[in-house]
């Protein structure tokens, strides 16, 4: 059975795909409050409402207890997940593929001009 730490672990990765700050962000969790959950600072047990708000498809029981299955984790809820981090991340390397055109033309102006 995990431990509350490692249920919001295992929480944050698959649904945020690790990215804690997301996963607050949705919640609405203050960040620090996340942080001290994961250290077991906190218990996660004072959150368990604002996280099924959330992400209505997490079992409860899972998130409360660490008993049974964490519910309706999906593959495709994982899979439409990093599909939309994938397209962020393209996007991210397009923009730098264009950036990285924009230098060479200024490189090779430069070196024309002399």
């Amino acid at each position: 059975m995990l431990s509350e730490p490692e249920r919001l672990n295992y929480l944050i990765k698959m649904l945020e795909g690790g990215n804690a700050k997301a996963f607050a962000d949705k919640t609405g969790i203050i960040p620090s409050t996340v942080s001290r959950i994961r250290a077991g600072k906190l218990r996660l047990n004072s959150k368990v409402d604002t996280i099924l708000k959330a992400y209505p498809t997490v079992s409860r029981t899972w998130l409360e207890t660490g008993e049974g299955a964490p519910g309706d984790i999906s593959i495709q809820f994982v899979t439409e997940k990093y599909d939309a981090l994938l397209q962020q991340k393209e996007q991210q390397i397009q923009l730098l593929l264009k950036e990285l055109e924009l230098q060479q033309k200024i490189i090779e102006k430069l070196t024309n001009d002399q």
